[in-house]
């Protein structure tokens, strides 16, 4: 089972990327309240944060930290960089490509 993280987490983690210093770019996946978001940067491990349904309530998010970007993801980024935002349908096609990755 993967470790949930409230939002404070989720905070504190972008809060360093921005510390750091170096650049880096975090890609939002459509949908949701903070459904989805892939950080990565220049000599910057890659961030995956997938936002957890824990009931009607209340939602938490998973974080996992990568050295080197899989590849999965680089061609999300990729989808992304390549859509239309205002597309509904390509939106959902990323945000499925996300969630099943």
């Amino acid at each position: 089972m993967a470790r949930i993280y409230g939002y404070t987490a989720v905070e504190n983690l972008l809060q360093q990327y921005s510390d750091s210093g170096r650049d880096f770019v975090g890609y939002t996946i459509p949908g949701g309240l903070i459904d989805g978001m892939i950080i990565t940067g220049d000599r910057l491990k890659t961030a995956i944060i997938k936002e957890v349904y824990l009931n009607e309530w209340s939602s938490g998010a998973t974080i996992r930290i990568y050295n080197k970007m899989p590849a999965k993801y680089a061609r999300i980024i990729e989808m992304i960089e390549n859509s239309d935002e205002n597309d509904e349908q390509e939106q959902e096609k990323i945000r499925r490509a996300f969630y099943a990755a």
